[in-house]
């Protein structure tokens, strides 16, 4: 499994999954600048704060234990972290395809009326780096 992963987008990372566990021991998910907003906010909020014991995010957040590191007390902070406190790489990779399903879902539910060709554009990027995942899986 590779240590690092990262989502970018016109050349510019989005985020980055840091496998190496060099900092603090443990994988972490740093969300970066144009992607730190307050759309990413809410989709992190909402998945971490999903307490129905019979939801699938539910149990993936048991299984990956995301803790909300930087960024929780303010949605434009610009920098996001979760740390994920457990060893179970193959469920942090879901829960990290997860929040890029989700968010580009969110993002283009909440801008279709006034989203640009240039939006359309990057979110279909988005969309192709999904496959990225299944292949990560496979390594």
């Amino acid at each position: 499994m590779k240590n690092n992963h990262q989502l970018q987008v016109n050349g510019r990372v989005k985020f980055e999954l840091d496998k190496t566990r060099e900092r603090t021991g443990l994988i972490q998910l740093h969300i970066w600048k144009e992607f730190a907003t307050t759309d990413m906010y809410g989709v992190l909020k909402n998945m971490l704060g999903d307490n129905f014991i019979d939801s699938p995010q539910y149990q993936l957040n048991q299984k990956v234990r995301p803790f909300f590191q930087s960024g929780s007390h303010d949605p434009k902070s610009n920098y996001y972290l979760i740390e994920f406190w457990s060893d179970d790489e193959e469920a942090i990779d879901q829960w990290v395809q997860k929040l890029e399903e989700n968010y580009v879902h969110d993002f283009a539910m909440a801008h279709a009326s006034a989203i640009t060709e240039q939006e359309h554009k990057e979110l279909d990027e988005m969309a192709e780096r999904y496959a990225f995942f299944e292949e990560l899986n496979k390594i």
